[in-house]
């Protein structure tokens, strides 16, 4: 997060980051990745919560009606102890759950909460975030934008060595 230039184009968001101590985290962010191992990973991601562990315990007595009424060790499957985001790297497991991202952040489960975004809609940084979207002070729905202005916005925020490749690809679609 480059806090200065969001400063600069009016969304002075640093003290809500600053009073939850979470500066720290986002300098660790602003070191080294290895861009291939995240687009790997998020690929192949997907939110394990309580109804997809009832769904694995399901297709397993689907499988074996005589596992009905089993406990999940049981069944051969590991317990469900809170919300976990799945994937695999390379054939290896990873799981990041609430306990992992505190632990990275450096935060305790309960952590801050600075009051001040309570109502987004009549919030000061609308016509900024919709300027930057829409090209237009009026609101607009993202799903409504068009093919080639979602891949351009994409791009802006995640990648700004493709936005020149966006734009004419924002032309085709127009």
């Amino acid at each position: 997060m480059d806090f200065t230039s969001v400063l600069h184009h009016g969304c002075d968001i640093k003290g809500y980051y600053e009073s939850q101590d979470l500066i720290p985290y986002f300098n660790k962010l602003n070191g080294p990745t290895y861009e291939n191992l995240v687009k790997h990973f998020w690929v192949r991601a997907s939110v394990f919560d309580k109804h997809a562990a009832k769904l694995e315990e399901a297709e397993k007595v689907f499988i074996d009606p005589t596992l009905e009424g089993k406990t999940r060790e049981q069944m051969g499957l590991e317990p469900f102890l809170a919300t976990e985001i799945r994937s695999s790297i390379m054939g290896v497991p990873v799981f990041i759950n609430q306990e992992i991202i505190t632990y990275v952040i450096g935060r305790t489960y309960e952590g801050n909460f600075k009051d001040g975004l309570d109502n987004n809609k009549k919030s000061y940084w609308n016509h900024i975030v919709n300027e930057t979207m829409f090209n237009s002070t009026k609101k607009r729905v993202y799903k409504n934008l068009s093919m080639g202005k979602k891949i351009q916005n994409d791009c802006k925020r995640n990648h700004n060595h493709c936005y020149a490749q966006s734009r004419r690809i924002s032309k085709r679609f127009k």
